[in-house]
Order: structure tokens, then sequence, then C-alpha cells
């Protein structure tokens, strides 16, 4: 799970703990309780809130990845044969995540004035601002990116804020799998409705920009402020369960 805690000197992310044999391991559960028993002042992420809705497109996705490992995978021993289809899927599974993050790290340093040498990375950080200016009005240099929040019950971090906007990436690895104009979700906007509550700028306007990291393609998806206070309501209400099974 991802939890932040606002501390001191600001807020930091505690998504990974030292395990006792010293090496990193996600954040339990338990570690969340345990920090709140100490008085720590920890939130889970919004992101970690939303996972107890289901996601069908995110478990068929899951299912065709075990399917083309499994149809890949030619061993004998059905126990051997499920251990290694398992361990194909979840290298799989992760590289898409890790995809994704290395670019949201490229799409801030561009925003910062930092710019990749790679040529293909280049292009598709040129097309993203390009894309953004085109429908906001505004360049790369008139918002902040990565901006974290901490409330008591929830917390978060943006991708990229204004006065008047809240903007979150999401990364697509393959032009066959990019679908201008049907990629967006109602977690997607709730995770919008609930950065812009936790940002106190409950009257921004949210979208997603989505990038194919394939061939550099840019889809803006600005969401109606009408779905936008419902995606807020579907959000309030998983808070309150997420915080009830705890």
């Amino acid at each position: 799970m991802h939890v932040y805690e606002k501390t001191a000197e600001g807020i930091e992310p505690r998504h990974m703990v030292q395990s006792k044999n010293g090496n990193l391991r996600p954040t339990y559960v338990s570690d969340f309780r345990k920090w709140l028993a100490e008085g720590k002042l920890v939130a889970p992420s919004v992101t970690t809130i939303l996972g107890i809705l289901d996601k069908p497109a995110l478990v068929n996705w899951k299912v065709d990845k075990h399917l083309e490992q499994a149809f890949a995978c030619k061993i004998d021993s059905y126990d051997d044969y499920l251990t290694e289809v398992k361990r194909l899927t979840e290298l799989s599974l992760d590289a898409a995540p890790r995809a994704g993050t290395d670019f949201h790290k490229i799409l801030s340093d561009y925003q910062a004035g930092i710019f990749s040498d790679n040529p293909h990375e280049r292009m598709c950080a040129d097309n993203t601002y390009a894309t953004i200016e085109e429908f906001t009005g505004f360049k790369a240099d008139h918002f902040q990116s990565e901006v974290s929040f901490c409330k008591p019950s929830y917390a978060g971090q943006a991708d990229l804020i204004s006065d008047h906007w809240v903007i979150d990436f999401k990364t697509k690895q393959e032009a066959s799998k990019f679908k201008p104009g049907k990629m967006a979700y109602d977690d997607h906007r709730s995770q919008l409705a609930a950065y812009r509550m936790g940002l106190n700028k409950p009257n921004a306007r949210c979208a997603n920009v989505f990038i194919c990291l394939e061939d550099g393609q840019v889809d803006f998806q600005e969401h109606l402020q009408l779905d936008l206070n419902k995606a807020e309501l579907i959000f309030n209400h998983c808070v309150e369960i997420w915080h009830l099974k705890l």
C-alpha cells in the first residue's frame, strides 16, 4: 500500500519499509496500524483507497497477461508450469508500472527545464506539453509538478497543478492499446476529484493526459464538473469503507 507521512520537513512517502533482513519491502496495513498507534501523522494514498473498488479493465488485462505467458510456457510438470507462468507474468505486470513511473520522472524533469538526452523520450515529452498548452493555454513552466498533500484520512501526489488545473498523467506502452477518447474510467475521475479536494482546489478543472510510450501519441481528456462531483461522492464513500475495514 502507498502511505504518506506529514513531518516537520514536509510530506514524505512511506511506500516501502526496511524488513528485518535489511531489504526493502512494500508497506503493509500492519505497518500503517503501528504508525498510527505511535502517533505519526500518516494517511493512505488516494489510489490505495480506490483499490477497494473493482476494476474490470485491470482484471482483464492481468488475465490476458497470464494467458500470454501460459500459451508460451512449455513445461511438462504442472507444479513447475504454474510456478513459471506466475513468475513470468509478475515480471510482465511489473514492466508497465515501472515504465510509467520512469516516464513520470521524465515529465517532471521536463517541466523543471531538464530535458532527456533520449530523442524518443524528448519527443514524447514535447508532445505531452504541447498538448497540455493546446488545451489549457499554458506552457510547462506555468505548472507545478509532483505536489503532495496529506489530510487526516487520505493523502496523495498530483502530477501537475496550477491555480485552475489538476492534471494526472497515464501512460500506455503499446500503440495498439491507445484509444483516444476511450481510456478514462470512473476511478480516474475519482482520483482527480480527491486530488483537488486534498489540494484545496475544489473548483479546479481536472484532466487526464494519456501518453503512448511506443509512438508518442497524446490524448487530453478533461472531465465534466458533474462527473467530478459524482466521483467525489464515490471517493468519500471509499474513504469511509477503507477506514472501517482498517
